[in-house]
């Protein structure tokens, strides 16, 4: 009988542990210069975003630092101003214009600052008390311009139209009131409002809407400190035009109310 060949299954090959690695670790090593730039790219990335941080606290410190001395000065420059002014003294007058060059320099130096826009409204504040009515409507349009939704909007919206009125612009101061009438009717400060609008009608000789707000302040602020002086003022407009007094009742009951 012929033997029968018995054919062996070839063993196994065994492949060097190197090339057993994953597809990961293979993109890993072929890549690996690339993945070693891109980490040092984000660990410098996150070191400048922590520093940047550092930086703006640090600007938002020395900007309130220095906005508080400059509030300091100020204060105590409008509480003895009328004492200096009786005295024949300059120096409120110097302190002031030290204040709004105190302001300006916060302005410039930290201008990414909550500091800086506060110090422009203080500029505008201090510009108005020295008679700069000028300044004082650049600085506050600046402020309410960059700071729509500011608790003190309304104040620099006042104080605007204060400025206004002491150049003489009527009609603009006018209708900024009217704007703050109607975009902050629960101002604290109304029945100033409606007795600066009474003001600014008597100056146009529109007696009759002057004496609407006047009557607007004695029936609706009982409290205010206003509600004499806009009593005298209704009673010298009644005693010089006797013909418009109880005229247009509804348009005067409107402003009362309102």
């Amino acid at each position: 009988m012929a033997k029968t060949k018995i054919k062996r299954k070839p063993s196994p090959q065994v492949t060097d542990p190197v090339d057993q690695k994953s597809k990961f670790q293979q993109i890993l090593f072929k890549y690996k210069t690339l993945f070693t730039y891109l980490g040092v790219i984000i660990i410098v990335g996150i070191a400048l975003s922590v520093l940047m941080i550092f930086n703006q606290r640090q600007k938002e410190y020395d900007a309130s630092s220095q906005l508080q001395s400059v509030i300091s000065l100020y204060s105590r420059t409008f509480s003895a101003q009328p004492q200096q002014e009786q005295d024949g003294e300059e120096s409120a007058t110097n302190d002031i214009e030290t204040v709004i060059g105190k302001c300006a320099e916060i302005s410039d130096n930290y201008p990414d600052t909550n500091a800086s826009q506060q110090a422009l409204f203080l500029k505008a504040s201090a510009s108005l008390n020295s008679g700069d009515n000028q300044s004082a409507i650049l600085a506050y349009n600046q402020y309410i311009e960059a700071n729509p939704d500011s608790l003190l909007v309304p104040g620099a919206m006042l104080g605007l139209a204060t400025a206004q009125m002491n150049s003489n612009a009527l009609d603009a101061s006018i209708d900024t009131l009217n704007k703050l009438l109607r975009e902050y009717p629960d101002f604290q400060l109304m029945d100033v409002v409606k007795y600066e609008l009474g003001k600014r009608f008597e100056a146009k000789s529109s007696w009759k809407e002057a004496e609407d707000y006047y009557t607007a302040v004695i029936e609706n602020f009982p409290d205010s400190p206003w509600k004499y002086t806009a009593q005298q003022r209704k009673n010298e407009i009644d005693r010089k035009h006797p013909d418009i007094s109880g005229s247009n009742d509804s348009k005067e009951s409107n402003l009362v109310s309102g």
